[in-house]
């Protein structure tokens, strides 16, 4: 019978568990989630919400690059 080994862990989940654990992640993700069960989140503009509750600029902000 053969082991059994168990898959090594991924960097990005442990990257992702890792940026959720922020408190201040968190906070944006809630209001992110608050604002789309209310509807409030612009239509064509989820991607910018998104990159903004993992602090990342808007994708608009990146034109010059």
């Amino acid at each position: 019978m053969s082991a059994v080994h168990p898959e090594p862990a991924d960097p990005v989940d442990e990257e992702l568990d890792a940026l959720l654990q922020r408190p201040e992640v968190r906070e944006r993700l809630e209001d992110f989630e608050r604002r789309r069960a209310e509807g409030k989140l612009g239509e064509g503009k989820s991607n910018d919400d998104a990159r903004r509750v993992v602090g990342l600029p808007p994708h608009g902000d990146n034109a010059g690059r």
